[in-house]
């Protein structure tokens, strides 16, 4: 099996905005997403 590449928080908040994600809020370096019928996240950005 392959190794998984690492991408940085704002990639991964352009991936969950395709699902249906919108950008919340930031608290200090974590981008949180909300979806009203998905669980929130929180994306850490420190890359």
């Amino acid at each position: 099996m392959g190794r998984l590449s690492n991408i940085s928080g704002k990639e991964a908040v352009k991936i969950f905005e395709k699902f249906g994600y919108v950008l919340d809020h930031q608290t200090g370096s974590h981008i949180i997403l909300w979806c009203e019928s998905k669980p929130t996240l929180s994306i850490p950005n420190h890359r």
